[in-house]
């Protein structure tokens, strides 16, 4: 295993800042070690040209904000199947103004684009303890990766489909991104060999050519993102989840080169919430389908979250925000079976035609209980299982090599 250094480099912002995300790429990386005991990393910098370095640095995986962005990109998710706020109704008797606020309501939420972020996040979770790695442990790392998420997968589609929400063909579902994280994991391994030999810059540029390939070559009957079949779907969305592994690459390099900000970044999360309404204005109203403007968006996702991880660093997260997080990757499964459960009572759905405004506060809350319960019931354990399993294999194995480990602030 070749063993590579991140050295930083003294350029900041300004026009010079591509010329350090290229430089990063082809720059060295740190030697991670796993303990399998206390399953903790430790970073340590080797200068490439001398033997091994004295000091070792103690890293922490956890990075500071993201479950609370996985939290806000699982409720954009929940708003955009279960309905949002219907703040319309007052204004639908006033000629004009009326369709323009309806219009505005109902593209006000971009649950598309959410899934996208999810994509890079999920990317930058799954690389960032590996990313000092030109290989990891293939069977530790399947296991602990296809557990966690396929068994809660497994029971949101048991009783999903006892309440009648078609989750029994995952690809023709909405859990459809889950078959593309599935294949993700599954190649991980050969991409950490393809970006040791040619860089994630170019790997990167290779995702996009073949991304947009297949929605110039095959035709989408809907306008839809996920509708080229699990493994072209998976083609597709593959850029979003790189741009993920490559800031992990270039996070530290940022850590070490950026000044301290302790302004949260309004800037970026105002813009990705503006893209999100005109990408969805698009995508129903002209024909420039979603295929064509997520990929795209995912650039400025990648600019986002990089402003979110450096300013949450120095300025610390929501901790109510940040335990929400943690069941996030619940609360995308079970919603739609949440839902489905809250319109079937009778008197939640009398309460929601006399009082639709009112009556969307508690709908939304009993979705975000029920994904609760499923976290506590069944996805947490199976983290733990995960856990067990790997270490299982780690001491039944007892290869010298590194482990991959746990990702930062994973649920998915």
């Amino acid at each position: 295993m070749k063993n590579r250094a991140a050295h930083p480099l003294p350029v900041r912002g300004g026009p010079k800042w591509a010329c350090r995300l290229l430089i990063e790429v082809l720059s060295p990386f740190p030697t991670l070690k796993f303990s399998p005991s206390t399953e903790e990393f430790t970073v340590h910098h080797e200068p490439p040209s001398t033997g091994p370095s004295t000091t070792s640095v103690s890293s922490t995986q956890r990075i500071e904000g993201l479950d609370t962005i996985r939290f806000v990109l699982a409720m954009c998710v929940v708003f955009g199947h279960c309905g949002f706020l219907p703040f319309h109704l007052p204004f639908e008797r006033i000629p004009h103004i009326g369709f323009a606020v309806r219009s505005f309501q109902h593209n006000i939420v971009n649950a598309p684009a959410a899934v996208i972020a999810f994509f890079v996040i999920s990317g930058f979770c799954v690389h960032y303890p590996q990313r000092g790695l030109d290989r990891v442990d293939l069977l530790p790392f399947y296991a602990r990766r296809h557990i966690r998420i396929l068994i809660p997968a497994g029971f949101a589609a048991i009783i999903s489909n006892g309440e009648g929400v078609g989750l029994r063909h995952l690809a023709d579902s909405i859990l459809w991104s889950l078959l593309c994280e599935e294949i993700y994991y599954t190649v991980y391994p050969l991409l950490l060999r393809l970006r040791a030999r040619t860089g994630m810059l170019s790997l990167l540029v290779v995702s996009y050519v073949a991304s947009y390939a297949v929605v110039f070559l095959c035709t989408n009957p809907n306008g839809n993102y996920q509708a080229y079949g699990t493994v072209l779907n998976a083609v597709l969305g593959y850029p979003c989840w790189l741009l993920g592994v490559w800031l992990a690459e270039r996070i530290d390099l940022d850590f070490a080169t950026n000044p301290a900000n302790r302004r949260a970044p309004w800037g970026w999360r105002a813009g990705a919430f503006v893209l999100g309404v005109i990408l969805s204005i698009l995508r129903f109203h002209t024909p420039v389908s979603y295929p064509w403007t997520l990929n795209l968006f995912a650039l400025y996702v990648f600019g986002w979250l990089r402003a979110e991880i450096l300013s949450t660093k120095i300025r610390g997260s929501i901790r109510m925000l940040e335990a929400g997080g943690a069941f996030s990757y619940s609360i995308y499964l079970v919603h739609m079976y949440a839902n489905t459960v809250w319109k079937k009572n009778p008197y939640a759905s009398a309460w929601t035609k006399s009082s639709p405004f009112l009556a969307w506060f508690p709908q939304i809350a009993f979705i975000v209980f029920v994904a609760y319960v499923s976290y506590r019931l069944v996805e947490k354990p199976s983290h733990a299982m995960a856990r067990q399993f790997q270490r299982w294999i780690v001491l039944r194995t007892a290869r010298p090599r590194p482990l991959a480990g746990a990702a930062p602030n994973s649920t998915r």
